[in-house]
């Protein structure tokens, strides 16, 4: 059996890893829309939990205390593109930030068409390996991911970009568990394309 995997992507340089999905207009117009005016520094979006516990969901997630006061920068927002019930979680975590996390209803990020939306108005997404990573790159979006010591093989063993997607740049785990080297390497990406004052 030939597989096309095998006739048309042999090498790196046959994966195009451009964007090939565009939301419709209204969708954008409707994210934008939801958005509203955006603020000076960057908009950013956020997923901090992935998987199941039987795909590595304690290994690849983290916790939004953890994850959003180190990614803060001056007159950033940060925007939920987090599945399931993160309300509670949001709220402890706004508690310590200058400017509240967006939480919209779960209607806006279970669809996939209506997240597009949403992705598609963002200066940036952060995000551990999950779905939203895909999407992100799909939309040829700028995105960060954070993946563990040990990535399924999508995110590849050691490449600094995915092949299907250029606009997803990875920061990996050097040691098991260890995330906040991570952290702080996104960080410093977030505060570098900050715009300028």
């Amino acid at each position: 059996m030939v597989r096309l995997g095998h006739v048309f992507r042999n090498l790196i340089e046959d994966f195009p890893g451009t964007a090939f999905l565009r939301p419709h207009d209204e969708v954008f117009a409707r994210g934008a829309a939801r958005l509203g005016p955006k603020p000076q520094g960057l908009r950013i979006g956020l997923s901090w939990r992935g998987g199941t516990p039987a795909k590595s969901a304690s290994q690849r997630s983290l916790s939004l205390a953890r994850l959003a006061p180190k990614l803060e920068t001056p007159d950033s927002e940060f925007v939920s593109l987090q599945y399931g019930d993160v309300a509670a979680e949001t709220a402890a975590a706004n508690a310590g930030l200058a400017r509240e996390i967006r939480v919209f209803p779960a209607a806006d990020i279970d669809d996939f068409e209506e997240l597009a939306g949403l992705i598609a108005n963002l200066d940036v997404v952060v995000s551990v390996q999950t779905a939203v990573v895909h999407l992100t790159g799909a939309l040829g979006r700028d995105c960060r991911v954070m993946v563990p010591y040990n990535p399924i093989w999508r995110y590849t063993a050691n490449a600094a970009t995915m092949p299907w997607y250029r606009s997803v740049r990875i920061f990996r785990q050097l040691t098991p568990d260890n995330w906040d080297p991570v952290i702080e390497s996104v960080a410093e990406t977030l505060r570098a394309s900050r715009p300028p004052a």
